[in-house]
């Protein structure tokens, strides 16, 4: 058993690296994190030792699995695991490494796994037949027995179905848990993820109740009312957008620190979008689908933009720009203010290694956190390398000297 350790997530190159020295022949990573090391498969070169790669924790993209199926021999297996912690975190499991998903279409979460058996179910707690989304309903060895002094919460999750649904299934669980995803039979038996039930989504692989994040801003003094909503960029990326309406100015900065207070990283907005009143709809409820589209290129509302000025800090706002999926960056604004996260600082250090030859770690990326700090330090360090390669030149002997020692021996 080979356990990574922070600094192995400072590179792709690095995380290889590490692959090929350990000789693994299993790894499992985050979806998220998979997401990211496709990208760059192309340029990377998979261990001969690695027989089994196991992906899970959010939705596989399939355009993803097609690059991923393009580089990677099918001796590498790829399964697509399934399942919320309630039952133990896989329930299904789904071959990828020669699956053909059609345009359009999801990639499978396959068939349940030994000791756990799946149900989908309509609204009115009957069975759908194949391509009708429905309810999952998850049983077997691995279903909790609840939540924690949370009878109320327990009783509506985790359920007894009636004998007519179970009556098919080999030692029927006496307990299911009703997962709230939405799911659908494809014809070869697999199951398909479409969606949620409710609001909740994932972020990086964490289970993110948007309504949880409006609280936390409405408790703040100087927020009158909020609505949070993901929206999904085109390379699959997804980020909180806060929607207000504030009683007194404040900075994106300082609403940022206050989530972060008391919630996860993947919880923080990447944008927050003030307005002065709601759109709302004829009945006066609140018309979600007109609030104002997110703007792609953020900046920060204290710092003005300011242009490249050395080959460096050009190179990194390409790099920025493209990692970031916007069209421009100056070279003073935060990494962390325009939506970045920990994942896109390790895709960003990756490219910054590839295309400036320079290796850095994901927490100088923490330390220095705009393109003309970042700069800067990157510049320093390629000074004291060249000074100190000119001093190491010098005292090597000159093949004259090494004749002339070897006379006098």
């Amino acid at each position: 058993l080979v356990l990574r350790t922070e600094q192995l997530l400072d590179s792709l190159p690095k995380f290889i690296s590490f692959l090929n020295q350990t000789r693994v022949s299993v790894i499992s990573l985050p979806t998220a994190f998979w997401h990211h090391l496709t990208e760059s498969i192309a340029d990377l070169t998979l261990p001969d030792s690695l027989r089994l790669v196991i992906i899970g924790g959010e939705r596989a993209l399939p355009d993803r699995l097609t690059q991923w199926q393009a580089y990677v021999p099918n001796a590498i297996q790829l399964i697509n695991s399934y399942g919320p912690t309630e039952v133990s975190v896989v329930s299904t499991m789904a071959f990828l490494e020669t699956a053909v998903v059609p345009h359009g279409a999801e990639c499978p979460i396959g068939t349940p796994i030994p000791n756990a058996q799946v149900l989908v179910l309509d609204d009115h707690g009957q069975p759908v037949p194949i391509g009708v989304a429905g309810e999952l309903y998850i049983g077997g060895k691995g279903v909790a027995k609840g939540y924690w002094q949370q009878p109320e919460k327990t009783s509506h999750a985790f359920i007894q179905l009636p004998r007519k649904l179970t009556r098919y299934l080999q030692q029927p669980s006496s307990t299911f848990y009703k997962t709230g995803d939405l799911v659908q039979w494809e014809a070869n038996g697999a199951l398909t993820f479409v969606g949620r039930r409710d609001n909740q989504i994932k972020i990086r692989g964490v289970r993110i109740e948007p309504s949880e994040i409006e609280l936390c801003l409405r408790a703040h003094t100087a927020v009158s009312d909020a609505i949070v909503q993901p929206y999904t960029q085109a390379n699959g990326e997804t980020q909180l957008i806060a929607y207000l309406i504030l009683q007194t100015p404040i900075a994106d900065s300082l609403l940022k620190a206050h989530i972060g207070e008391t919630m996860l990283a993947q919880m923080v907005p990447s944008q927050f979008c003030k307005l002065d009143a709601w759109p709302l709809l004829p009945n006066g409820k609140v018309d979600v689908a007109s609030l104002p589209k997110p703007n792609l290129a953020p900046v920060s509302e204290t710092v003005e933009f300011a242009a490249p000025q050395t080959a460096t800090e050009k190179t990194l706002c390409t790099i920025w720009a493209s990692c970031l999926n916007i069209p421009t960056i100056g070279i003073t604004t935060n990494f962390f203010d325009v939506g970045g996260h920990s994942l896109l600082a390790m895709k960003l250090v990756t490219q910054i290694e590839t295309q400036l030859n320079h290796p850095l770690s994901v927490r100088q990326l923490f330390e220095y956190p705009t393109i003309h700090q970042l700069g800067q330090v990157i510049d320093s360090l390629n000074a004291i390398s060249k000074v100190a390669q000119t001093v190491q030149s010098e005292q090597q002997p000159t093949n004259a000297e090494l004749l002339f020692e070897e006379g006098e021996l």
